[in-house]
């Protein structure tokens, strides 16, 4: 998000350039908000049910930015993406220190690691698609990953990492 919203914004959408830059200042804000909330909602959800329903939401959210017409109406579909995406990287590192049989420093490096791939060949990847067909359908790779997130959501429970007692040993409400 952060290397291809104003991109998209300003050169597929014909964005200003104050416009384009809040793009990824809306999917930011929201991010950071909705961030903040994270430990009440997993508390609610649980993890399994929260990364699975983040996923979707960031997907929907981004979906919902690359299919309207004018660069002002992505902007809540960027916030939605936002929103979407703030609880999945913690949950899914702390997830990775919580993996039975592994220790949790291993466990979290090797998140980490994944992590760090995604983060170097993502913003590659996508603009070498968006030369064989447009941006906008590139940017569907990131929507194809949230779905892909949200199927494999399902491995936390499998591994050990899923209910929310786990993550939060001390809360009575859970």
């Amino acid at each position: 998000m952060a290397d291809w919203t104003a991109v998209y914004l300003r050169q597929n959408m014909h964005a200003g350039e104050g416009t384009a830059a809040a793009g990824y200042a809306v999917f930011s804000a929201s991010m950071a908000i909705c961030r903040l909330m994270g430990d009440f909602i997993t508390a609610r959800l649980g993890p399994l049910r929260t990364v699975r329903t983040a996923s979707l939401l960031a997907g929907f959210g981004l979906t919902c930015a690359l299919a309207v017409p004018k660069p002002e109406w992505s902007m809540p579909g960027f916030a939605i993406a936002g929103m979407g995406f703030s609880v999945i990287i913690p949950l899914v590192f702390g997830g990775g220190g919580r993996v039975k049989g592994i220790k949790s420093g291993a466990g979290i490096a090797t998140v980490t690691g994944i992590g760090y791939v995604g983060f170097i060949v993502g913003p590659p990847a996508i603009g070498f698609a968006s030369d064989l067909v447009t941006l906008r359908f590139a940017l569907g790779i990131v929507v194809a990953c949230c779905l892909v997130s949200a199927g494999l959501a399902g491995y936390m429970t499998a591994l050990g990492t899923g209910g929310p007692e786990e993550v939060f040993p001390d809360n009575p409400a859970v």
